[in-house]
């Protein structure tokens, strides 16, 4: 052990292996909790070489898909907007054009674009779920 190894060296070109995550020991890995007593520790790894970060790049790697539901609301709310953007534009060009102030009309408006998001829909959603999964 001349290099401070923990395997000797050799003359073979067989490279000194890390033993798997379950066999290791007397290892204290980043998020572990010390109940009580002293003691030293040595780092081994930083970053993305530690076992969280092997981790995280495994789930960086993933791609999270849309549920049906989840793209079926998105619609809804695209639907939504563009419906109440039109009723909106068409009710501040219908003020406008019958002599109402400039600042009065855009306020209006866009006192109707804060009416027009529906603030039920996500309570909505979630008892229709849970409904849904009652029934299952």
């Amino acid at each position: 052990q001349l290099l401070g190894t923990s395997c000797p060296p050799s003359n073979s070109h067989a490279t000194c292996k890390d033993p798997p995550l379950t066999e290791q020991r007397n290892i204290g890995f980043m998020g572990t909790l010390v109940c009580s007593g002293r003691g030293r520790a040595l780092v081994v790894a930083v970053g993305n070489c530690t076992e969280f970060g092997k981790v995280a790049k495994e789930l960086a790697k993933v791609e999270s898909r849309k549920s049906p539901l989840q793209v079926k609301i998105d619609e809804l709310g695209k639907t939504l907007a563009y419906m109440s953007s039109i009723v909106i534009a068409l009710m501040a060009l219908l003020g406008w054009f019958l002599g109402r102030p400039f600042l009065e009309t855009v306020t209006v408006a866009v006192s109707l674009a804060v009416a027009a998001i529906p603030e039920g829909l996500p309570i909505c959603v979630t008892v229709t779920l849970a409904l849904g999964v009652l029934r299952m």
